[in-house]
């Protein structure tokens, strides 16, 4: 409350200020937001140019580019004997089939889950249509 610390505030400066950040206790404040202050970090040290990000792409663990990556898989793609591609399409067909019966297998139980549930549903309508004094048609209809 002295005339010299609100003066301070009103400028701005160290004086006791409200918890406006929500800091913890201990924490200095002035610490804080001088920490917030970014001016003393380089722009261009950010990336923020479309040149700076470019480069981060292409080689991020400076080993290969994921675009050089695919390029050279394609060729090697493009570049196998037939017997080969014959070998790979092969395993390919059997494995897209184990999908196609691990997805029927899978809808299956998913359907009967699903009808399991919707008996079960019904059951409990019914109950509590009957507790309800609803006779013994469930409550539906007449």
């Amino acid at each position: 409350g002295s005339k010299k610390a609100k003066a301070s505030a009103d400028e701005g400066g160290p004086a006791k200020r409200q918890k406006s950040s929500g800091s913890a206790p201990g924490v200095d404040e002035d610490k804080l937001r001088a920490s917030e202050d970014m001016s003393f970090i380089d722009p261009s040290s950010l990336g923020t140019s479309a040149e700076s990000r470019s480069k981060r792409k292409k080689s991020p663990h400076g080993k290969i580019g994921f675009e050089s990556l695919a390029k050279m898989i394609g060729q090697r793609w493009q570049n196998l004997s037939d017997e080969r591609m014959a070998y790979y399409k092969k395993l390919a067909d059997a494995d897209m089939k184990r999908y196609k019966d691990e997805m029927e297998e899978y809808v299956s139980r998913q359907r009967e889950d699903s009808e399991r549930k919707m008996e079960s549903l019904y059951e409990e309508a019914r109950y509590a249509a009957i507790m309800k004094g609803g006779g013994g048609r469930g409550g539906f209809g007449g």
